[in-house]
């Protein structure tokens, strides 16, 4: 009866033993199923991830392209601004330059006419000479400041520098040549003040 028993008891642990010997292979099965999920969603996770931060770094890229590109565009506006800026204000100086010497030309002219005329008394010699300095001081100004007077006599005639009042006939000079000043031209930095007054040859 002993002996019975005792195999009994033997094939239940046997049982027993097997029962947790298959628990523990279906629980290493389902850590390893665990696992493999996990990792799949992990993996998963770190894709999105990893694409999130590509479109953002991408979007980044195209921001600071697009930034980059506004920069050099106000750059170079801001360039031309100042560029343009300092052509208007030069040629508002020039202009008012120019508007000055038209004003002081008279009186030039005048100086000149006064500079011309033949005078034997000493009294109003002296008083030419003071003349002729004053015109001295204003045409080296002039000079100074860029004022040039235009060439004419014995040129050929050019509209852009000289006005024709009258024309001659001298077998001395060639057709269209300018053979009389009239009235002193003159230019400001390549701008014509005032052309001369000419007579020109036939």
């Amino acid at each position: 009866m002993s002996d019975k028993k005792n195999k009994v008891d033997k094939l239940k642990q046997e049982e027993i033993d097997e029962l947790i010997e298959e628990e523990k292979e279906l629980e290493e099965e389902l850590d390893e199923e665990l696992e493999e999920e996990l990792d799949e969603e992990l993996e998963e996770v770190e894709l999105d991830e990893v694409a999130s931060l590509e479109k953002e770094l991408n979007d980044l890229k195209d921001l600071n392209k697009k930034l980059e590109n506004d920069y050099f565009k106000a750059y170079a506006d801001a360039q031309n601004l100042s560029k343009r800026a300092k052509i208007d204000a030069e040629n508002m100086v020039n202009r008012k330059i120019s508007s000055v010497i038209n004003e002081i030309l008279p009186a030039i002219d005048n100086f000149e006419r006064a500079l011309n005329i033949k005078v034997d008394d000493d009294n109003l010699s002296n008083f030419l000479k003071g003349f002729e300095m004053i015109y001295q001081q204003l045409t080296t100004a002039l000079a100074n400041e860029g004022v040039k007077e235009i060439e004419c006599v014995g040129l050929e005639f050019d509209p852009n520098l000289h006005q024709s009042i009258g024309s001659v006939n001298d077998e001395n000079y060639d057709s269209n040549i300018v053979v009389e000043e009239l009235q002193k031209g003159y230019i400001y930095k390549d701008k014509v003040i005032r052309p001369s007054l000419v007579k020109v040859n036939e």
